[in-house]
């Protein structure tokens, strides 16, 4: 299976062939690859219905610190901004049926904080424990309708790839194979576009160096009228 460093050693050696003198470090292709790579396998999840990247979690139920009465759930990892916060596919609990021993599932419904002011001034669409909702607010999914008993709630997620600074790069890369194309000819265009550009007072041999020890001395500019220049000069 590929992985994020056979990815960029492939593109790398195909940058190469046409500029032998320059070189793009490898953490910063690798970030260009996470990057591109994480636009695509998002796209890949919005077109089509699959479970092939869906992770499940059991998040522990807290209580928010200001408004107390409040249930929330902290995101493990971050997810997909999809619409309508199809990051977020399913979020439910599971509880005891009285006089049976299987568990009756409960599965929570989006909304949002407006929506849920207005559905609970309903007798008929007020939350509860039956048909309760959950809103997202940038990391938290707050949940509305839950009761303070509820210790975990179950969520299957869309998560993004890891970032640069976490991510294993001889680990296995959670990548579809048929985007692999795509992913490549992306950052083939971004790295021969950066290669062409000249680089002002960039010295570039190759060595895969720190920018701070890559940039050099700006020359300085001599005037015509210089005295050195200008010898008729008076």
């Amino acid at each position: 299976m590929e992985t994020l460093r056979t990815i960029w050693a492939d593109i790398k050696r195909d940058l190469k062939q046409g500029k032998d003198d320059k070189e793009i470090p490898d953490r910063q292709g690798m970030y260009w690859t996470l990057v591109v790579a994480d636009r695509l396998r998002m796209q890949h999840i919005t077109k089509r219905s699959s479970g092939a990247y869906l992770t499940r979690f059991v998040l522990p139920v807290l209580a928010d610190l200001v408004f107390t009465e409040r249930r929330y759930v902290d995101l493990p990892k971050s997810i997909y901004d999809i619409n309508l916060d199809a990051g977020v596919e399913s979020l439910c609990y599971y509880r005891p049926v009285q006089g049976r021993p299987e568990f009756a599932l409960v599965t929570f419904f989006r909304t949002d904080p407006s929506t849920s002011r207005s559905r609970n001034m309903s007798h008929y669409q007020k939350a509860d424990s039956e048909h309760p909702y959950f809103w997202r607010e940038g990391q938290r999914l707050y949940l509305d309708g839950v009761h303070n008993g509820l210790k975990n709630v179950e969520a299957h997620l869309y998560t993004t790839l890891p970032d640069v600074n976490d991510v294993k790069p001889d680990d296995p890369f959670d990548f579809p194979k048929e985007l692999l194309y795509p992913l490549k000819r992306a950052l083939l265009d971004m790295g021969r576009f950066v290669l062409a550009l000249p680089g002002e007072h960039l010295v570039n041999d190759g060595t895969n160096r720190p920018a701070s020890q890559a940039i050099g001395t700006p020359e300085k500019t001599v005037s015509v009228n210089d005295p050195l220049v200008n010898t008729n000069a008076e």
